[in-house]
């Protein structure tokens, strides 16, 4: 099944830098970000910011390749390790794109749990790009609040949690298989259940693979993925690391899959991450494949995690910004568009 041509408005990614070492060890440093980015970050930790968008624990400003700020709240140090939440569904497609990369899965390939393999059940025709467009078609409800019914709550803290991927199997189909757009931390286990296949469900392969293919080659040394019991990493939000390795991890898609000298992803994969599917909108965003998109707004694309964690990154300016916090979801909306407005404000200040 071949990739979706790219969409034409989408900026092609930036080189690093003719010179620039890549910051594997270390990040090389940028001039200062001018008085009006400094201004809306240090709005973020002023009194009364909580109330607004919720606590920042840390923001960091990449361009062209440069740490150019970072900022972190009172008592938080640089080596510190935050959640990624859904942020991890972004590292959950690229180690996918590396199994791809190595011949051992492929795109069209059935997702094939073994609860599907009965007579007329549907469920069997799933393949790994469904699960990568979150077109499980599978019932879910993604909701965060102890008032409602949820799914992912289940999923991670409940009945579920010991076999994330069987409690997601086991859901009906609510239409054709590859049709229905729902965005479902459920689908990102099945796919996870998926990678973890080509590792007998090994947490140890697992994360040897990781590292020794994904987080040691960008020095994302911090990286730390979280396994359920049944042996399947809980790709739908959990690898922790510091907001200096969350940064690597956005340059590499920055970079689109390269690092140093080598291309890490197979070509064009991240452009199909950040292609945004035509018949999906979500709250004011589009969706590739795991990954968020804003192909309007000059073809930024995102990392985003419960309780607004962002790794919002922009090709046409090679400008990036990380924010980790915790921001409850009736701020969520606010939080958001302070970061892109960051995003904004940092992409036209050149030093």
């Amino acid at each position: 099944m071949p990739d979706p041509p790219r969409a034409t408005a989408l900026p092609d990614f930036p080189p690093q830098p003719a010179g620039l070492p890549w910051p594997t060890a270390d990040w090389p440093v940028g001039a200062p970000v001018g008085p009006a980015v400094l201004a809306h970050v240090e709005a973020a930790f002023a009194d009364g910011a909580e109330a607004a968008i919720g606590q920042t624990s840390a923001v960091l400003v990449v361009q062209g390749g440069r740490l150019r700020l970072a900022r972190y709240g009172p008592g938080i140090d640089p080596a510190a390790t935050f959640p990624s939440w859904s942020m991890c569904k972004t590292v959950l497609a690229t180690a996918i794109g590396l199994l791809i990369r190595d011949g051992r899965l492929a795109l069209e390939e059935p997702v094939a749990r073994p609860e599907w393999d009965g007579p007329g059940d549907r469920r069997s025709e799933l393949t790994v790009l469904d699960l990568l467009h979150m077109k499980a078609s599978l019932r879910w409800a993604e909701e965060y609040s102890a008032d409602v019914e949820s799914d992912v709550v289940a999923m991670l803290f409940g009945p579920g949690a010991a076999d994330t991927a069987a409690f997601v199997a086991a859901k009906p189909l609510v239409g054709p298989p590859g049709t229905v757009y729902e965005y479902s931390s459920g689908t990102s286990n099945l796919l996870a259940w998926v990678f973890g296949r080509a590792f007998d469900h090994d947490p140890a392969a697992q994360t040897a693979y990781l590292r020794r293919e994904l987080f040691d080659p960008i020095g994302m040394r911090s990286a730390l993925p979280k396994f359920d019991e049944a042996g399947t990493w809980i790709g739908s939000t959990y690898c922790f690391a510091t907001a200096e390795d969350f940064a690597r991890f956005g340059l590499l898609l920055l970079r689109g899959g390269r690092w140093e000298d080598r291309d890490l992803l197979p070509p064009g994969y991240v452009d199909a991450l950040r292609t945004p599917q035509t018949d999906v909108h979500d709250e004011g965003w589009g969706y590739g494949r795991h990954t968020w998109t804003r192909p309007e707004a000059g073809g930024f694309f995102a990392c985003r995690g419960y309780q607004a964690q962002y790794v919002f990154l922009a090709p046409a300016s090679d400008t990036m910004v990380v924010r980790l916090g915790v921001t409850p979801e009736d701020r969520k909306r606010a939080c958001a568009e302070w970061a892109v407005e960051l995003l904004e404000l940092a992409a036209a200040d050149h030093g």
